[in-house]
């Protein structure tokens, strides 16, 4: 059984992975600008790309091609949810955005300063344009580094980063890296990363120094939480609830706020309600479905959600962040 469905996996990714090279050639041959993120351009690092199965597309657009491509990926059969897109014939799943800032408040506006420019730094990887190398290096730190100030993040992430490095290192410019991670308040998040590379995968990051702060290395601490975490950070709805007080406390410097775990921003909402970007007056109704939901998991039938364990996560978490710096 197991077989079975590994193998089907492993066809579909195969599909998608051809239908999104297809589509690809076409919006070149459109000329709209894109730049193709992680999925697709890691994989090319592993033993067999196929292999690495990915549920979305990740492609950034410049703000003047943006109409232009939701235009063509409509003429082409995809249906449109928010800024992503999906073709239910193969399953073909695509996220688009405009800047390579993820997330809310500081941790995406320092990596839209951060990360300034990059579409003028760009290289090829298997016919895909993308990153330049040290860019793609530091936005697969920092894409697992907003996660994990999130829900957390997963195994699968740091495999990424360790191939990458491994196939594309000597174009890693490692002094940049260290000084555009800085920027971002995630270079002791890569140094914890780098550590547990090295410590159970033997493979050394010789062109950083990432042990020269033995304080904020927390090995045992990073480890537990990568693993209970699971593949992709979203091991259990307790944990993905406890992001919302994690993100709190990262914004606030430290300080916990419920109220605004209740009622997120408006910049909190709209990133996962779309409707709000177009009517932002909804947002009170968006708050009451929130609640409604939570308390749908909470006394519902399943009853897979506890408040005193999502408290739980959440504190055990931000200690985690105060000993890497992350939290001041």
């Amino acid at each position: 059984m197991y077989k079975t469905k590994a193998k089907n996996s492993v066809f579909y990714q195969m599909m998608k992975n051809t239908h999104f090279s297809h589509l690809y050639n076409k919006i070149i041959e459109k000329s709209i600008e894109v730049i193709v993120l992680k999925g697709i351009i890691c994989s090319s690092a592993y033993p067999n790309p196929d292999y690495r199965l990915s549920s979305d597309f990740d492609i950034v657009v410049k703000e003047k091609d943006r109409s232009l491509l939701h235009d063509f990926l409509l003429s082409e059969g995809f249906s449109c949810k928010g800024d992503n897109y999906l073709d239910e014939s193969t399953g073909l799943y695509i996220e688009v955005s405009t800047s390579l800032g993820e997330g809310d408040g500081w941790i995406k506006e320092t990596a839209e300063r951060t990360f300034a420019g990059f579409f003028d730094r760009d290289v090829s990887v298997d016919g895909f344009r993308t990153l330049s190398h040290t860019d793609h290096f530091v936005y697969l730190i920092y894409h697992a580094f907003k996660h994990f100030v999130g829900s957390g993040f997963g195994i699968r992430q740091v495999i990424d980063i360790l191939l990458y490095v491994k196939k594309y290192g000597s174009d890693i410019d490692y002094d940049r890296s260290k000084i555009m991670l800085s920027e971002m308040n995630a270079f002791t998040f890569a140094c914890n990363v780098f550590l547990l590379i090295e410590k159970y995968f033997g493979y050394a990051f010789d062109g950083f120094d990432y042990k020269s702060n033995p304080s904020v290395l927390c090995p045992d601490d990073f480890l537990a939480d990568l693993l209970s975490a699971g593949v992709f950070g979203k091991s259990s709805e307790d944990r993905v609830h406890s992001a919302s007080l994690v993100l709190s406390a990262v914004n606030d410097n430290g300080n916990k706020s419920v109220l605004k775990t209740v009622f997120p921003s408006y910049k909190i909402m709209k990133s996962k309600f779309a409707v709000l970007k177009y009517l932002p007056l909804l947002l009170p109704v968006m708050w009451i479905y929130r609640l409604v939901v939570y308390l749908f998991k909470l006394i519902g039938k399943k009853k897979n959600v506890s408040p005193v364990r999502t408290i739980e996560i959440a504190e055990s978490r931000i200690e985690l962040l105060k000993t890497m710096e992350i939290i001041k």
